[in-house]
């Protein structure tokens, strides 16, 4: 299933997945060891991280707590941020 976004926002999502990735690398974790604590699959964390996928703010609320962070660390600081990725 292809997602269906407009240019900037798959920009966004994609630089989304960036910023996840990296923290994620950061709190020293696998893709499995962070699905496993918020209770998503893997297959999904990975979708996430690539820009694949359209995020709910429950989501990103999970993805925040389960790497001990603030949701706005996980967000791109602007869309020239999110152009750049």
């Amino acid at each position: 299933m292809t997602l269906k976004v407009d240019r900037r926002t798959a920009r966004y999502l994609a630089a989304l997945g960036v910023r996840l990735r990296e923290l994620r690398l950061q709190a020293g974790m696998s893709q499995q060891a962070l699905a496993d604590t918020i209770g998503m699959s893997k297959n999904n964390l990975a979708r996430l991280e690539h820009g694949r996928v359209n995020i709910t703010i429950a989501t990103l609320l999970r993805l925040a707590k389960g790497l001990e962070v603030g949701p706005h660390r996980l967000l791109p600081d602007d869309e020239t941020d999110s152009a750049r990725r």
